[in-house]
């Protein structure tokens, strides 16, 4: 930011111009602290959009294994004989599927 003006430099400065540069000064700190506030706002604004954005693409793809894991699942449930797992193979399956339920 830029220094402050020094008025000692100007003692026959009327005391009304005192009183104006004054003001200017504060109205233009105030402005300054306004900027750094909507700067600041700005930037936890867009920080919380790419974490929601991160968090989004993280549901899909949970939300696209889960599909795949069900697909598969009702492969082997409904499928055809010779596609059918063995109940072991089966259990796995559905394990997966509980666990990628708990982690949700």
């Amino acid at each position: 930011m830029s220094q402050s003006f020094d008025l000692r430099q100007f003692p026959d400065l009327p005391p009304a111009g005192v009183k104006a540069f004054a003001a200017q000064a504060a109205a233009l700190d105030a402005a300054r602290f306004e900027a750094s506030v909507e700067r600041a706002a700005r930037q936890h604004e867009q920080a919380v959009v790419a974490e929601k954005e991160a968090f989004i693409t993280e549901l899909k793809d949970l939300i696209e294994k889960l599909e795949g894991q069900v697909g598969q699942y009702r492969q082997a449930k409904f499928g055809s004989k010779s596609e059918k797992l063995d109940p072991a193979q089966l259990e796995l399956a559905l394990e997966d599927l509980e666990t990628a339920i708990a982690e949700t």
